[in-house]
């Protein structure tokens, strides 16, 4: 999962978690990981990138708001199944 967390018109925090139900000591799953980790660092770099020229742009008052996409209430889902699972 990847956040990018707005700070200022000019500053993001990008934070990310890797979560498997896999065993990461099975040498075969690790492999696995390892494939799954590049993946998700190429999707961050591109998410980085389009949050920088969305904070770019924002400057120009063109937009009152920017929406990454039409799946991102799946986040909220993620939460709320996070929050289930773990009891709390």
């Amino acid at each position: 999962m990847v956040v990018l967390e707005p700070l200022s018109i000019d500053r993001t925090r990008m934070l990310s978690w890797g979560m498997t139900d896999r065993d990461e000591h099975d040498a075969g799953v690790q492999a696995m990981l390892d494939r799954g980790g590049t993946l998700v660092d190429l999707g961050a770099t591109e998410d980085r990138d389009v949050a920088c020229a969305i904070q770019r742009s924002l400057a120009s008052g063109a937009n009152q708001f920017f929406e990454f996409g039409l799946f991102e209430g799946a986040i909220g889902h993620f939460h709320r199944a996070l929050h289930a699972l773990l009891g709390a």
